[in-house]
């Protein structure tokens, strides 16, 4: 690894970053699962400003920045500050200087960064500020070798902060003038809060906002953006205003101005990072633990949630309540019911229900998965984020395999092998062992899947 990074650094940066867009077109041509994830982004967020052949095209042209991007960062740390400033222009850089100079509180500065261009010069920049000690808060990657290599590049230029043991030290290095950047474009997981990003909820860190609420210090949104062949620009917000307002607000206003700097160089950002990432295995947000955040004038994309219904009447009945907990369970859930024709009267029947697909008798598995695509009006995303399969049968689960739905949800037994290779995420067994009613076995799914209560 030493060597490779030696022979990056020996050669020119403009080299660096013509081998660095070969190398993404290769990652694009021969890793599909990257390919398709960079699509899928790039749907949730710009289906309505960009068609399907300009999003595919986008996703390529991600790929050369991004492996640009990535092989450059390897040479960046070997510049002298003022071949630095060749490649590097700072839009802005009064307004910047004014900020970075001033010697009245708020005493810290914190930065809000993205993986966004060429992120890791976010780093070396420090070189170029001589009036403040600059530091990073970072996520240890699991690769240990790989993690020291990228934080002694860092080190050239700034004091490095582990996430999930230096934040005491971070709140004192803010408190005592220091500039601290720290990334919030990454799915937070069971940690974050949900708030809408480019319309869709989505998990994340309220760490910015809290660090600059308690220490008081100025917060600022930067982005380096890819101007042209191994050339840069640094593009620093206004500061956002904290006080008087709540963490959850101020973490969504850092979303809106990332969201604006995508849209206008949609190429830069990481669109291989899944960051709409669906909770597993509860999706549904009644219990997650900092909750959600939706501004009133927003309209959600919405969580797209098909439940198969059980075939007979009574069944049926006894699982109504459960989907009705389900529709409670995310304010951007809707809520559709693939059922038998004989049952499609009474699931309308349900407010709750949003919309109703109805099986004719004697349906093939085939037919009902061009049923369930046709729901998508286009071709390059699944008809539904997720599926439960209330009926334990292998055609049901066939169905919406077929359909090419991600997530599948339902029972799977040590006998039925064949199922198991449809569903990706099985119920657990204690739910049917600790039960006796199939009612209750339905009530205990939903609460597994987080819903509070049903209702």
């Amino acid at each position: 690894m030493q060597g490779f990074l030696g022979i990056i650094r020996l050669l020119p940066l403009i080299l660096c970053f013509r081998l660095g867009e070969c190398l993404g077109l290769l990652v694009y041509r021969f890793f599909p699962p990257y390919r398709h994830l960079a699509q899928k982004n790039l749907s949730i967020a710009l289906a309505s400003k960009h068609s399907l052949s300009e999003r595919k095209k986008l996703a390529r042209r991600h790929f050369q920045v991004l492996g640009a991007n990535l092989l450059c960062s390897i040479k960046i740390p070997a510049l002298s500050p003022a071949a630095l400033r060749k490649v590097l222009t700072i839009e802005d850089e009064r307004m910047l200087r004014e900020v970075i100079d001033r010697d009245h509180a708020p005493p810290g500065i914190l930065v809000a960064l993205s993986h966004f261009g060429n992120w890791e010069m976010n780093a070396q920049i420090a070189m170029l500020l001589h009036t403040r000690s600059a530091g990073t808060i970072y996520q240890k990657l699991k690769n240990q070798q790989l993690n020291d290599l990228v934080n002694k590049a860092r080190h050239r230029g700034v004091r490095t902060f582990d996430r999930k043991r230096d934040l005491a030290a971070a709140l004192n290095f803010l408190r005592e003038g220091g500039l601290l950047g720290i990334l919030i474009d990454q799915h937070a997981g069971d940690a974050g809060i949900w708030i809408p990003f480019f319309k869709k909820l989505a998990s994340t860190s309220p760490l910015a906002a809290t660090l600059a609420q308690r220490t008081g210090a100025l917060l600022i949104h930067a982005t380096i953006h890819t101007i042209g062949p191994a050339r840069w620009s640094l593009r620093m917000n206004t500061p956002t205003r904290t006080e008087g307002r709540s963490i959850a607000e101020i973490t969504y206003d850092l979303g809106c101005q990332l969201a604006e700097e995508i849209k206008k160089s949609p190429a830069d950002w990481f669109w291989v990072h899944n960051r709409w990432k669906l909770p597993y295995p509860a999706f549904l947000l009644e219990k997650v633990k900092r909750g959600y955040y939706i501004p009133e004038d927003i309209e959600l994309k919405p969580f797209k949630l098909l439940v198969r219904s059980p075939n007979w009447l009574g069944d049926a009945c006894m699982a109504a309540p459960t989907l009705c907990a389900l529709k409670q369970g995310r304010p951007d859930m809707h809520l559709t019911v693939l059922s038998p024709q004989k049952l499609e009267a009474l699931w309308k029947s349900f407010p709750q229900i949003d919309e109703v697909i109805s099986i004719a008798p004697k349906s093939s598995p085939w037919t009902v998965a061009e049923q369930l695509k046709a729901c998508q009006e286009e071709k390059d995303e699944p008809p539904f984020d997720a599926a439960l399969l209330l009926p334990n049968s292998l055609r049901v689960a066939l169905e919406v395999w077929l359909a090419k739905i991600p997530r599948r949800l339902g029972r799977v037994r040590r006998k039925e092998i064949c199922r198991g290779w449809f569903i990706n995420q099985p119920f657990p067994e204690e739910i049917y062992r600790s039960h006796c009613h199939q009612a209750d076995e339905y009530r205990a799914l939903a609460s597994w899947l987080g819903a509070s209560s049903l209702r």
